[in-house]
């Protein structure tokens, strides 16, 4: 959070969809001291849902329990709009 725009502009590319392994190493590498990333420290940090709880109604959310994910009971749908 403090690091200055710069650095941020640097690491912005982090967040666009579909980056190989390779790229996300790349985009770390151009960081400088004091902020560097090490891409296997961030690595470790990541979690994928290890610990998701489906909930039965709003009244079962824990509002400091971290994100929350819908699911619609039909699936995704694509709908084509028309003007």
């Amino acid at each position: 959070m403090e690091a200055p725009l710069r650095t941020k502009r640097v690491l912005a590319p982090l967040w666009m969809p579909c980056l190989t392994q390779e790229q996300v190493h790349e985009i770390l590498a151009m960081t400088a001291p004091p902020y560097a990333v090490d891409a296997n420290a961030l690595a470790e940090q990541v979690r994928y849902w290890d610990d998701v709880q489906q909930v039965a109604s709003a009244d079962d959310i824990d509002p400091e329990a971290g994100e929350i994910f819908f699911k619609p009971t039909d699936g995704y749908q694509l709908i084509p709009v028309h003007e």
